[in-house]
């Protein structure tokens, strides 16, 4: 209430709310407390004041306007209470709200009896539902896979108010998860329970890492702790860190007295302590070591041998955080060769590890050859089941080798000849896959036992894969080398064959700008010799830029790395000539160059000016159109008001009703008039689409409700001829399109289909979906049928074919109107028709298969509306107008109103004269006045300070979208469009009066 004084009676104490209210919500407590002054209502607000400390804190203000006798407002009381608190609380729940919402953690509340009131979404993800609403109003007992234990749970819960635990939950599609679950009672103020709130974290992936953790670390200590082997873990130091109980049994020395100690200077001999270090040193290096057999020194003083295999540890961040060390004790083997039994059974005790490596581990008798052992990994490898591997020979995974082959090849190994063979080999898969192998095949020939072979096989064929590929690729750059060589080559003459026979210009400069190079093109494009070119510089050639600009544009080049622009170059005739430049830069020999394209472009520019004002020339056409149209429109709407308005008066006229001929003669009158003014909208909304200044709003329709919505507004044409509507409609058809403007075709169709039949006739209308993208909508009349001649004229503007129906009254816009909106909703519309047994017209529209709105029915006419009830008080409006026709008009409309009394002004100056001296409650103001428009009207009565507060409404024939939209901007209380349909016009009159005479608005004023 900006200008009003600030201050009103608050439980009896004057105080000057200005000075409490925070300035961010003056406005807004003034406007309210306005509009309840206006509605004779109490006002309830809050809002924030500043304490004289200082301090900001909320406020709930109620009051009421009090009034003297004749309904003037004296002042307002009220009270005002503190609502900090309130409010403070209120936006605390807000923030746990969004806190809860936003959660990670499924959360759900449930009645006292299970049933669920409130999910978030991270409930609905956890338990992949569609969306929270579907475990609104179901039990708790539904999302568990065991009901009876979250039954028991439940009942814990009512009893002890609180339960955690995990539980096993049954999803949406089936599957289960391991849930978390911390639920409590929520109490109301009472202390007694209002509802159960459950938390629930999905831990499934963590328990099953658990478990494979758990997994993982029992079957490493099982192998640490039962293999018979040193397990041993030394610092980057070589500080003893770990052993294994074997080790501890071995040496006799326990974890915890060893911990932290030197193990060279524990357990290494002296005389190779020192070796053994250097060895040590070359593990952390190199990452690895195996076979080495060095001796260490137990407790008792013995020395046993050990065979070690080394490998360097890392952290995640990829840290050395020292060696792991494998140590096999290999004493009892050097001492004596003929200890072939126990190496048997260690070999056994092996076999199950052996089985977890990648590679294949044979044993086969030295006589017949067949395999007696074969791991996991020859399983694996070859594809073979165990039994049927030791049914084979060596010579059976070779494709094409026979066993006196493979006897002649181990030959060397019986005879002692060599201690082992390694080669390159190829097996074949049980699926006659050829693999290529790495084998190491060693003689064993026990004392106490029949000798054997040992074959470890290593498939390779990864590593032969990327061989061939780095082979290949070789290969390849090799060729792609001498290939480019050539290319490069070719390139370097054609490039200088191009460059010289381009029609556009080309030359090149260094970065101070001057030429090195160009081709005859560039020459002729100057009318330089290539001599005299060669010895210029860019500025000699430029002719916008000055030589410090073009200085920075090379500058700034060089940075870039390429430019393309438009400027002018200057010939040697001193003659200017447009160019557009393609520039980029070039090192040659490490020395940047400019290379620049240059295109004549001067007929191009010639073209372009051409285009804009010929660009100019069509908007000025265009505007010239509008303006025509809006000219027209205005000058048929105000001789339209006349005919329209005093037709109404004639026909609604109680005192002076008409006699049925003159009844007659009237709705004559008015069904041409509103002939005519259909025939100015459809040539205005055609106009607005041919420029393209409709508003097209695509969205799914059901087209059967859309279709059902038309056949009722047609109806009473139809039941007047006697004509029979049928409807053939699935229902699931859904199409994109504008609802106003496809009922708009739809009515356009069927009332032609209706007007341009026999009497007594049909017309069918059918929808089907046509293909996967589109949806026909086909209307079939019984009338007399189109010619084949007539067809091209059909959909034309303003094209009638009167010789086949003559007397039919319309305008020959419908059908171009309806294609127009057809086409601009991305469909398509056509005719077939045949004389003497009618037509059929359709139109085609997108299809979806997206669920549609519904959409509703027309609502009803508004009923005539009905004087108010005499109150002794006569309402004063004010109509400024400058046709007497208009005005003589609006007073028969108002003639039985004796609660309206109307002021007139037949221009802008006398308007404004009467509405300061007798402030009426509404004005009626036509936009086209001879002295001032309407807008400028407006402008100064909102400047009075006596005549801000009344209402203005305008009453115009500018009717066209852009002239209503600018009037509603500018603050018009209403906006009515001549011809002035008397039923709406009236209606706005009682509400306007209405609202303003709710609030003394002087008082209001003053105050």
């Amino acid at each position: 209430m900006t200008g009003y004084p600030a201050q009103a009676f608050f439980s009896g104490t004057e105080v000057n709310l200005g000075e409490l209210m925070h300035p961010d919500d003056a406005e807004r407590v003034w406007n309210s407390v306005e509009e309840a002054l206006a509605d004779d209502r109490e006002f309830e607000i809050g809002y924030r004041i500043r304490t004289r400390s200082g301090e900001e804190r909320w406020v709930y203000d109620c009051g009421r306007g009090v009034r003297d006798r004749n309904g003037r407002l004296q002042y307002i009381e009220g009270q005002i209470c503190d609502d900090t608190a309130r409010r403070q609380a209120e936006i605390g729940l807000h923030m746990k709200n969004a806190a809860i919402e936003a959660s990670i953690n499924a959360i759900a509340m449930a009645s006292l009896d299970a049933s669920i009131f409130y999910v978030n979404q991270a409930f609905a993800d956890l338990w992949r539902l569609p969306d929270t609403s579907h475990a609104l109003g179901r039990s708790l007992h539904e999302f568990w896979a065991y009901p009876e234990q979250a039954k028991k749970i439940m009942d814990i819960l009512l009893s002890r108010g609180r339960w955690q635990g995990d539980l096993r939950a049954k999803r949406h599609d089936g599957t289960t998860v391991e849930v978390q679950l911390v639920c409590y009672l929520a109490d109301d103020t009472n202390g007694d329970p209002l509802c159960m709130i459950g938390i629930f974290n999905d831990i499934s992936e963590r328990l099953e890492a658990q478990r494979e953790l758990q997994r993982e670390r029992d079957f490493a200590t099982g192998l640490i702790t039962t293999a018979p082997v040193i397990v041993l873990l030394l610092d980057p130091e070589g500080l003893i860190r770990y052993v294994n109980p074997y080790f501890e049994r071995l040496t006799g020395f326990g974890l915890n007295e060893i911990e932290n100690r030197d193990w060279f200077e524990t357990f290494l001999p002296e005389d190779n302590r020192e070796s053994v270090r250097h060895v040590f040193k070359q593990v952390i290096r190199d990452g690895s070591l195996h076979g080495k057999v060095n001796s260490i020194q137990i407790r008792s003083g013995e020395q046993r041998q050990i065979e070690w295999h080394s490998q360097t540890m890392f952290d995640e961040p990829g840290r050395m955080t020292g060696v792991l060390v494998i140590g096999l004790d290999i004493t009892d083997q050097l001492r004596t060769n003929q200890d072939l039994i126990q190496r048997e059974a260690e070999l056994e005790q092996f076999k199950a590890t052996l089985d977890q490596t990648l590679d294949s581990v044979f044993m086969f008798d030295a006589d017949t050859l067949r395999f007696t052992y074969c791991n996991q990994g020859a399983v694996n490898h070859l594809g073979y089941s165990r039994e049927e591997l030791l049914g084979f020979h060596p010579y059976d995974l070779k494709p094409e080798f026979s066993e006196r082959q493979f006897r002649a090849f181990i030959a060397p190994l019986l005879s002692g000849e060599l201690d082992r063979l390694t080669f390159e080999s190829i097996h074949r898969h049980r699926n006659g896959r050829e693999m290529p192998v790495d084998i190491l095949l060693q003689y064993v020939e026990p004392s106490d036992q029949a000798p054997r072979f040992i074959s470890v096989v290593r498939d390779i064929s990864k590593r032969k894969h990327a061989e061939q590929a780095l082979h290949n690729l070789n290969r390849e750059l090799e060729l792609r080398v001498l290939e480019r060589t050539a290319e490069l080559e070719r390139l370097s003459r054609r490039n200088a064959y191009i460059v010289d026979a381009a029609m556009d210009g080309f030359f090149s400069a260094d970065q101070q700008g001057r030429v090195i190079d160009c081709n005859d093109a560039y020459c002729q494009m100057l009318g330089y010799r290539r001599e005299e070119l060669l010895t210029l510089t860019i500025p000699d050639i430029e002719a916008i830029e000055t030589p410090e600009e073009i200085q920075t544009h090379i500058d700034t080049l060089i940075a870039a790395g390429q430019d393309r622009f438009d400027t002018r170059h200057r010939r040697k005739d001193g003659v200017l000539i447009d160019v557009e430049v393609n520039v980029m830069l070039k090192h040659i020999d490490d020395q940047p160059q400019l290379f620049a394209f240059v295109s004549d472009i001067s007929e191009r520019k010639r073209t372009e000016a051409l285009l804009i004002n010929a660009r100019k020339d069509a908007e000025r056409a265009n505007q010239a159109k509008s303006k025509f149209l809006s000219r027209m429109s205005h000058e048929l709407r105000t001789p339209l008001n006349a005919i329209l308005g005093f037709g109404q008066l004639l026909e609604s006229d109680p005192d002076r009703p008409l006699s049925q001929m003159q009844a007659d003669n009237v709705q004559e009158i008015l069904r041409a008039g509103e002939h005519l003014l259909a025939l100015v909208n459809e040539i205005l909304d055609l106009s607005r689409i041919e420029s393209g200044h409709i508003n097209i709003t695509l969205e799914p329709l059901p087209i059967a409700d859309i279709i059902q919505s038309c056949i009722k507004q047609i109806s009473v044409l139809a039941e007047r001829r006697d004509i029979q509507i049928r409807c053939k409609l699935p229902h699931d058809s859904v199409v994109l399109a504008d609802p106003i403007r496809l009922k708009e075709v739809l009515l356009n169709l069927l009332s032609n289909a209706v007007k341009y039949n026999r009497k007594g006739g049909r017309v069918e209308i059918t929808c089907r979906r046509i293909d996967d993208a589109s949806i026909e909508v086909a209307i079939t009349d019984t009338g007399l049928g189109i010619p084949a001649e007539f067809m091209p004229r059909l959909f034309r503007p303003f094209e009638r074919l009167e010789s086949a129906y003559q007397g039919v009254e319309g305008t020959g816009i419908g059908l171009a109107l309806a294609k127009r909106l057809v086409e601009a909703m991305h469909g398509e519309i056509g005719v077939a028709s045949r004389p003497n047994e009618g037509s059929r017209f359709w139109f085609t529209l997108p299809g979806v298969d997206l669920p549609a709105r519904a959409i509703p029915d027309p609502p009803a006419a508004s009923p005539v509306p009905q004087p108010p009830a005499d109150s002794g008080h006569s309402h004063i409006i004010l109509y400024v107008e400058d046709n007497p026709s208009n005005l003589k008009l609006l007073q028969k409309m108002l003639a039985n109103r004796s609660d309206l009394e109307l002021l007139t002004a037949i221009n802008g100056t006398l308007g404004l004269q009467v509405a300061s001296q007798q402030q009426p409650e509404l004005i009626l103001l036509d936009l086209n006045l001879p002295d001032m428009d309407g807008f400028e009207i407006l402008r100064r009565l909102r400047n009075d300070a006596v005549t801000r507060h009344i209402p203005v409404v305008a009453v115009t024939a500018n009717a066209l979208p852009g002239d209503i939209e600018r009037g509603i901007k500018a603050g018009f209380a209403d906006y009515l469009t001549k011809p002035i349909e008397m039923i709406c016009f009236l209606t706005t009159i009682d509400r306007i009066v209405r609202q303003s005479n709710s609030i003394d608005l002087t008082c209001v004023q003053k105050y």
